[in-house]
């Protein structure tokens, strides 16, 4: 158990708060027992017969509330840059794709959870023999035991973009990562995601990737090049009015 005091930063750019996090702002205290992770997302893509490679490393930390009862999940890391030379760069986001082709407003704070637990590489509830409400810990710290690689299914892969213009943010198109050739071109394809528990130092690369980036006060993408804000209606808005800071990076502060 790594146990450690820290202030909790805020997220980089009002990352979407989960029902715990909303929980534990209410009470603004938290306990000094912090349980971190650190996981590597790989993406590998094939463009015009060769292979290029990307990856981020990731911490996830689940923290007790000084009540002991609430729970608080937090992220740090950039997103996954993979740049296939004259086919332009794709960007891994800190979100998942819903089955809408939409990222999704989770983080990827849970992502070793649900991948390892699917596997069936966490122990059983049944096996735990300890206070029953420290069963979550003693889950989330098992992960750091595992040392496979892990392959992602396609719900598990992050939210894939790529810019037409990467001086331009409002230039932002999502991906399909099982058809990457309608966003890219032919002869382009995923051959792998992954992910992997490491104790790798995290690296920042994308503001000499992005030179707009970060975003000033969190505007999304279509704000911050000045295009106007869509009225609401019961359509999806376009994707360069949904993504902002927090899904390209998290911090704390």
């Amino acid at each position: 158990m790594h146990t450690r005091r820290k202030v909790l930063g805020m997220l980089t750019g009002g990352a979407a708060v989960t029902a715990t996090c909303v929980a534990w702002m209410a009470s603004s205290i938290f306990s000094d027992e912090e349980h971190t992770i650190r996981f590597k997302i790989s993406l590998e893509i094939e463009a015009d017969g060769k292979t290029f490679h990307g990856f981020s490393v990731i911490a996830a930390t689940k923290a007790r509330t000084i009540s002991q009862t609430g729970r608080i999940m937090f992220v740090e890391g950039e997103a996954v840059v993979v740049d296939l030379e004259g086919r332009g760069r794709v960007f891994g986001l800190l979100a998942l794709r819903t089955e809408h082709g939409r990222p999704s407003h989770d983080s990827l704070a849970m992502l070793p959870l649900r991948v390892f637990r699917s596997r069936g590489l966490l122990p059983s509830y049944r096996d735990f023999k300890s206070n029953p409400e420290d069963f979550d810990f003693f889950e989330w710290d098992s992960i750091k035991g595992i040392t496979r690689e892990v392959e992602l299914s396609p719900s598990e892969i992050p939210f894939l973009i790529h810019f037409k213009d990467l001086g331009d943010p409002s230039t932002v198109e999502s991906i399909d990562p099982n058809a990457m050739e309608h966003a890219l071109g032919p002869g382009v394809r995923l051959k792998k995601a992954s992910l992997r528990v490491t104790d790798e130092s995290q690296e920042e690369r994308l503001q000499d990737v992005l030179p707009w980036f970060p975003l000033a006060r969190d505007k999304s993408l279509g704000a911050a090049a000045n295009h106007p804000v869509p009225r609401p209606t019961t359509a999806a808005p376009p994707l360069k009015f949904v993504l902002s800071n927090h899904h390209f990076k998290m911090v704390r502060r």
